[in-house]
C-alpha cells in the first residue's frame, strides 16, 4: 500500500491522503502510538487539569535532574534516560544475532535530540520580539508614545494583532503550536527525517524482514509470532516488534513520526522508573509526575511578561527618546525644534523584589493584571475581540479583587482558569491524557460552550 501524503498536494488530494496514513499505517493489535496532531498535541506541555508546565531541570536536585545519553550533549529526565537505556539493552541484545529484525535506520538505536530548555527557547523568542516591536512596530505610532502606559496601549494593539502567531507571554509561547514538545523532557527523537512525507514514515512502519519461524524474541522470552501476531508467510513487521519492544520499557512511538519516542508516563512500566525517585505509582494516570517534576508557567507569567515589557520600553527609549512631532507648515512637512522627551524609567531588579522606585509607583498590581489578562486572550483565543466588552470588565474586576483578598498566586490562577477555557487548542484537540477518563475533550471537560456568557460569569464571581 502506497502511501503519499506530502506538503505538495493539493488541499482536497492532501486531505484524503493524510487522513488514509491516519486510519490504516499502523495494525489494530499492536501498541497504540500517540498522536500528536489529532489527539494530543499538547502531551507534556500541559498537566492533567490543563495548565501548561515546564519541567523543573533542578541539577540540584537528584530527583528531577538530567543525565546525558550515549552523546554527552544530549539530555533528558533521569528516569527517561534509565528507561531508554534499558530498552537500547534489550533491542541489542535481540539484533545482535539477527540485525534483520531492526528497523530500518533504527539498527543502533542512538538518540538524535532529546530534552530541550524551554527557558531558552523562551529567552530567545522574547529577544526577537523586543527587536520586532521597536525596529518593526513601534515606528507606525512613535508620535503617540511619550511615556510607558502609551507604549503599552501598543503593545496591546500588537497582542490583537499577531499576538497568536508571535505571543509575549511564557504561556502562550509554552502552548503554541510551533513550540516543540521535547521541552517535557519526554520525547526522544532516534532519526532525523522528514515528517511531511508519509511514504518516508510508511517505510519504517511498514519494513519487513524474513525471519525462521521457530525465532525467539530474547527479550520477552517469547515466539515472534506470539508477540505481534504479525508473522505472515515467513516474514515479521519489524516495526511492529520494535513497537512492542517498546512499550515493555513504558514508550509509545509517535504516529506521525515514527523513529520518535515518547515517554509514557501513565504506563505501569515507566511508573516503576519513576517510583525509583520516591513518586507513588498509580498506573492509568500520571499519579505525582506533574507535582513533583514541574510547575505551572502562569506562577511566572507576570514577573516574566512584565520585566519582558520594562526592558523592552527601557531600550526603545535608550535609541529614542525623543518624541519629535511633526507639522505641516505652507504644504511642506518639517519638524518642530522642541522635541519631547520620553518618560525614562531606571533599572530594577524585578517586579516583584527590591526597592520600590517612584518611576514605578503607578505600574502596580491592579495596572499589570488586567493587561496581562488581556494580552493572553489575544494570544488564545481567537474571539475575544468579539466578546461582550462588560463580561470581560467583570473578569478584570474579579481578578483584581481576588488579587487584594487572596494575594497574587490566587488571582494568577484565576486569570489562568478563565484564559484556559476560552484557549482555542485546548478546547479544540485535547482530550483528558493522562488518566482513564479516556478522551474527554476540554470542551466536555469544562462543559464550554453549553453555558452563555452571562451564565460563565457566575462561574468567577468572589464570594
Amino acid at each position: 500500500m502506497l502511501f503519499k501524503g506530502s506538503n505538495d498536494l493539493k488541499t482536497g488530494e492532501a486531505i484524503l491522503e493524510r487522513n488514509r496514513y491516519k486510519e490504516q499505517i499502523f495494525r489494530p493489535f499492536t501498541p497504540k502510538p500517540i498522536d500528536f496532531y489529532y489527539e494530543n498535541p499538547l502531551y507534556g506541555k500541559i498537566d492533567r487539569d490543563m495548565n501548561a508546565v515546564i519541567f523543573l531541570n533542578d541539577q540540584s536536585n537528584f530527583k528531577i535532574a538530567l543525565d546525558s545519553f550515549e552523546d554527552p550533549t544530549i539530555f533528558a529526565p533521569r528516569f527517561v534516560v534509565r528507561a531508554f537505556n534499558d530498552l537500547k539493552r534489550a533491542f541489542l541484545t535481540v539484533t545482535s544475532d539477527n540485525r534483520g529484525i531492526a528497523p530500518p535506520g533504527l539498527s543502533d538505536l542512538t538518540v538524535k535530540k532529546g530534552y530541550v530548555n524551554f527557558e531558552s527557547i523562551y529567552v530567545d523568542h522574547i529577544s526577537a520580539m523586543k527587536q520586532a516591536l521597536i525596529e518593526s512596530f513601534l515606528p507606525r505610532y512613535e508620535k503617540n508614545i511619550n511615556n510607558f502606559s502609551d507604549f503599552m496601549k501598543y503593545v496591546e494593539v500588537f497582542a490583537h494583532t499577531s499576538g497568536m502567531r508571535f505571543p509575549l507571554t511564557k504561556t502562550s509561547l509554552l502552548l503554541h503550536k510551533d513550540t516543540t514538545r521535547a521541552v517535557s523532557g519526554l520525547v526522544l527523537e532516534l532519526a532525523r527525517k522528514d515528517k511531511t512525507r508519509d511514504s518516508e514514515k510508511a517505510s519504517l512502519v511498514l519494513s519487513k524482514s524474513k525471519l525462521d519461524k521457530n525465532f525467539v524474541d530474547q527479550a520477552t522470552g517469547k515466539s515472534i509470532d506470539y508477540v505481534h501476531q504479525a508473522f505472515e508467510a515467513g516474514f515479521v513487521n519489524n516495526y511492529d516488534w520494535f513497537m512492542n519492544l517498546a512499550a515493555n520499557y513504558g514508550f509509545k512511538v509517535n504516529k506521525n513520526a515514527p523513529w520518535v519516542l515518547v515517554a509514557d508516563i501513565t504506563s505501569e512500566k515507566m511508573q516503576s522508573y519513576l517510583s525509583s525517585f520516591r513518586m507513588s505509582a498509580e498506573p492509568g494516570t500520571a499519579s505525582e509526575y506533574f507535582e513533583l517534576f514541574c510547575y505551572k508557567s502562569y506562577t511566572d507569567d507576570l514577573e516574566s511578561f512584565s520585566e519582558f515589557m520594562f526592558a523592552t520600553y527601557r531600550e526603545y527609549v535608550e535609541r529614542f527618546p525623543y518624541n519629535i512631532v511633526p507639522k505641516y507648515y505652507e504644504g511642506c512637512k518639517f519638524t518642530i525644534a522642541t522635541k519631547h522627551k520620553r518618560e525614562v524609567l531606571p533599572e530594577r531588579e524585578t517586579l516583584l523584589a527590591g526597592p520600590s522606585e517612584p518611576a514605578y509607583s503607578k505600574y502596580s498590581m491592579d495596572y499589570w493584571l488586567p493587561i496581562l489578562f488581556r494580552v493572553q486572550m489575544y494570544e488564545q483565543d481567537p474571539h475575544f475581540p468579539l466578546r461582550e466588552k462588560g463580561l470581560t470588565d467583570a473578569h478584570e474586576f474579579n481578578i483584581i479583587e481576588t488579587y487584594n483578598k487572596k494575594g497574587l498566586l490566587a488571582a494568577a490562577k484565576l486569570l489562568n482558569l478563565i484564559v484556559k477555557r476560552h484557549n482555542y487548542s485546548l478546547q479544540n484537540h485535547m482530550p483528558n491524557s493522562y488518566s482513564a477518563m479516556g478522551k474527554t475533550k476540554l470542551a466536555d471537560y469544562y462543559s464550554i460552550g453549553r453555558k452563555t456568557d452571562s451564565e460563565r460569569r457566575e462561574d468567577f464571581s468572589i464570594y
